[in-house]
């Protein structure tokens, strides 16, 4: 389905990982310890990248020749899409990782509505992507989001 809908929709997914929440010691802690892992990983290689980035900058071959420019923008693209990952894996919707972190708390105070959520969150989440990409609406504004953090992290690695 995830790859259908990349053809489809523009945009795809993978299989989420699963996990035994019975093998775990404080089960409402490493549930959302879990559902952060990812996204925070997907921000650490952000952060890598374009670290790795700005210290090719410093080197003449990569600063001075069309090639090694090439090859600076790409990591820096690749940091960029790194952030996208991580501000999206946040929205609290199902299937993705944000949703796992709000309903780790919901589910014990309306077990109904997080079944819900559960439910109907996929396919929330499907027509507000179809929504924004085909509508131009901006419901979650995410580019902003992923474009401020991105912006922050270059300025601080003092990229011009």
């Amino acid at each position: 389905m995830g790859f259908f809908l990349i053809i489809v929709a523009g945009f795809g997914w993978a299989k989420p990982v699963s996990f035994n929440p019975d093998n775990l010691k404080h089960k409402h802690r490493d549930e959302i310890l879990i559902s952060i892992a990812g996204p925070l990983s997907n921000f650490l290689l952000a952060l890598l990248l374009l670290i790795v980035a700005r210290i090719l900058f410093v080197y003449p071959y990569f600063n001075a020749t069309e090639t090694g420019i090439a090859v600076i923008n790409l990591i820096v693209l690749s940091g960029i899409i790194n952030f996208g990952l991580f501000v999206f894996n946040l929205i609290p919707l199902p299937p993705l990782d944000g949703s796992h972190v709000y309903l780790t708390f919901l589910k014990d105070i309306n077990p109904t509505l997080m079944m819900n959520l559960y439910k109907w969150g996929t396919a929330a989440l499907l027509g507000i992507i179809l929504l924004e990409n085909y509508a131009h609406l901006n419901i979650l504004h995410l580019s902003q989001i992923i474009n401020h953090i991105t912006v922050f992290f270059l300025r601080l690695l003092d990229f011009q």
